[in-house]
């Protein structure tokens, strides 16, 4: 699972970097399966052992993020430092340079 800014997209490359395998979005089914939640909604806490969890170092630059809390309309404000604590997950960059779009 991939947190980071929804401005931005992600780059494929950089992400096989880092996994080592090639990634594509899931479909609403798979990240139901994988999550327990569904799009929009997919949280960062207390996700199934296995599931893979990287942070965009943009995040950083936010005072407040909010990540999904379990639905489409919800969410849960923390810092980018409580979030890495919380879910500790893997923190690099995985956006696509704007000379790459």
């Amino acid at each position: 699972m991939i947190v980071c800014p929804g401005d931005r997209r992600l780059s494929n490359a950089k992400l096989k970097s880092a996994t080592g395998v090639k990634t594509r979005m899931a479909s609403a089914e798979e990240a139901l399966a994988a999550t327990g939640f569904g799009p929009g909604g997919v949280c960062p806490f207390g996700l199934a052992e296995g599931v893979a969890l990287f942070l965009d170092k943009s995040l950083a630059s936010y005072t407040t993020i909010y990540p999904a809390a379990g639905t489409d309309s919800s969410g849960v404000a923390m810092t980018f430092e409580q979030l890495v604590t919380v879910t500790g997950g893997t923190v690099g960059d995985f956006l696509a340079d704007p000379a790459d779009l």
